[in-house]
């Protein structure tokens, strides 16, 4: 009887959900013919932008490869969150688009990784060769906001913002204590050698290890060498003088920063406007039209992709990002089977010439990585195979990226981290003197029941051991075959250790510097594609919620239309939620929509 009302109920709902979708679709078709009737219609649904538009460019989501939108649910609206590839490519779009002026930067705490920042300053530097004009004004900048808005023809600050030009800096937390005080051993087998392997050291360290420190600082140098570049290349400081003003916390005040031009001087948002309209030649402020610039990129490349037939494309981008598991990708993980699917579906694919490896990963499962790396050769035999890396192509993501045919890298790109490591815990003391519990174990032969109940023996560590540095060295020879080297070669630049871009440009990990629109290009040389003739087909295929497109139709209509999309953006909410439950409920199912 349970079972019953279970699938009656779970039948019910969907009638009424498909019901409500009708519905919601059918007040969607009339307010369309309404909008169809209405004299004042190309008034009101303005197609993306007018002329002496200016672009307000504020990233707030996190920055990652692909594109994607959601319904928030805090407040139900449209949440846009403009992925990397189509940042660079907006930016393209804006630049040759007659109806834009220039683009207002805003952009404070950067919420992107140092090499995809660099890439979007390298795509605002292409921008200014348009001859239009790029302003930045923020109330505060962060360090990497301040790298990415120094790009900008001028820099402004609110009077009482706040400029933080101090340099980079690290903090870990360790936890050995902790562990300690909970009775948990954690029994910690790395590759022999990887001495740099650093990710389980906060785990069963007090502090940052040597060697740690050692490639931090490294590396930290590095990417803030890189940044002050930038600047000085922009703002004409030198490199030197900026050491200094870091140094100094110049910056801090507001008014020494701009007369050390840092900043090119202080306003207030009223007074941005009026920059604005005089470099526009608009006369009125209120005459000043502005566009978001993620919904402007959003409605553009949705219309450029439209009108590109799929047989048209010819380079495949395929997108390798986030920690690697086994099985199918999900949220922040990608999964062997996906990326193998979406490898073999470019190499079968006759129209596909080439295909780009976008690699942004901090590493995770070597059997995974071992599987993707095994279909990356397969396809490299068919076509040519370049990879781009991102963020981070460390650990697995560097032992996929190892097989392509030419590596680019961005200089902030962190990369190598060639080494292994297996956690095993043991919870015996930490059930016994916590808990009380106590374990008894029965088995048939010598290392039956491995469990993380009880300590390993001085053998099963060895055997552990043996299988970590298998491991070890097939990564190594995976390296070796695809970067043309010997296992030693291998061994001086493995340990463990990670590199930036420049370093592995340097070291022979990575071929060129370039962001992902240099290794486009470069698939398209190598397939014999034209330049202007390149499509790209992206894999695997972002997941979007099949309602938002609804929604954007809606609200992309007259006020009254976007009343009923607020409207019904909630009731799908509440219907989601319903169809989750389980159980007896004690709750408010529907709630009360206020305008």
């Amino acid at each position: 009887m349970k079972q019953f009302f279970k699938y009656f109920a779970a039948s019910t709902l969907a009638l009424i959900i498909g019901g409500l979708l009708l519905l919601f679709i059918f007040f969607g078709m009339v307010g369309g013919i309404i909008g169809e009737l209405d004299p004042n219609k190309n008034k009101e649904r303005e197609d993306v932008a007018q002329f002496g538009t200016i672009l307000k460019l504020e990233l707030n989501n996190q920055v990652g490869e692909q594109s994607f939108a959601d319904i928030d649910p805090v407040d139900f609206k449209l949440q846009r969150t403009l992925g990397l590839s189509d940042i660079l490519a907006g930016l393209e779009v804006a630049a040759d688009d007659n109806e834009i002026n220039g683009i207002l930067m805003n952009v404070d705490q950067l919420p992107a990784g140092m090499a995809s920042t660099q890439e979007i300053r390298d795509g605002l530097e292409k921008f200014k060769q348009s001859g239009k004009f790029l302003i930045s004004y923020s109330e505060t900048y962060s360090v990497k906001g301040y790298h990415l808005s120094s790009v900008a023809d001028q820099v402004f600050c609110y009077p009482e913002g706040g400029l933080e030009f101090l340099g980079l800096g690290t903090n870990n937390l360790y936890m050995k204590g902790m562990m300690e005080k909970l009775d948990i051993d954690l029994q910690i087998i790395r590759g022999s050698g990887n001495k740099y392997k650093s990710a389980i050291e906060p785990l069963i360290l007090d502090s940052m290890s040597v060697e740690n420190r050692e490639q931090t600082e490294r590396y930290l140098n590095s990417i803030w060498n890189q940044m002050l570049l930038d600047i000085s290349a922009s703002r004409g400081i030198p490199v030197p003088r900026l050491h200094l003003l870091a140094d100094n916390a110049i910056s801090i005040n507001l008014e020494d920063a701009v007369q050390e031009k840092l900043l090119d001087g202080l306003k207030y948002e009223d007074q941005i406007h009026e920059l604005l309209a005089a470099k526009s030649n608009i006369e009125d402020v209120e005459d000043v039209h502005f566009k978001n610039f993620s919904q402007y990129v959003s409605k553009k490349l949705k219309k450029i992709k439209k009108r590109t037939k799929q047989a048209d494309k010819n380079i495949a981008v395929i997108y390798a990002t986030g920690q690697i598991i086994s099985g199918k990708s999900s949220e922040g993980s990608m999964g062997s089977e996906t990326i193998v699917k979406a490898l073999r579906k470019a190499k079968t694919n006759e129209n596909i010439k080439a295909i780009v490896l976008r690699v942004n990963s901090p590493g995770g499962s070597a059997l995974a990585s071992d599987v993707m790396w095994r279909e990356i050769m397969l396809a490299k035999a068919e076509k040519p195979v370049i990879v781009s890396m991102g963020d981070l192509a460390a650990s697995g993501g560097y032992y996929i990226a190892c097989a392509g045919n030419r590596i680019f890298a961005d200089e902030n790109t962190i990369t190598g981290s060639i080494g292994v490591f297996g956690v095993i815990p043991n919870f015996e003391n930490t059930m016994k003197n916590n808990f009380g519990i106590g374990v008894s174990s029965v088995k048939t032969n010598k290392h039956s029941g491995l469990s993380t109940l009880k300590p390993l023996s001085e053998e099963e560590k060895l055997i552990i051991q043996k299988s970590v540095d298998r491991i070890y060295t097939v990564f190594k020879s995976r390296v070796a075959e695809g970067r043309g080297m010997q296992l030693d070669q291998v061994e001086t630049i493995a340990k463990g250790r990670v590199w930036t871009g420049v370093d592995a440009i340097e070291n022979g990990l990575a071929d060129e510097i370039g962001g992902i629109e240099n290794a486009i290009a470069f698939a398209a040389q190598e397939a014999g594609v034209n330049a202007d003739d390149v499509r790209l087909l992206e894999l695997p295929k972002a997941k979007h919620n099949p309602l938002i497109e609804i929604v954007e139709q809606l609200e992309e209509g007259n006020s009254n239309d976007a009343s009923i999309a607020r409207y019904f953006r909630s009731e799908l909410k509440n219907l989601e939620s319903l169809a989750k439950m389980e159980g007896i409920q004690a709750r408010l199912i529907l709630t009360p929509t206020i305008e």
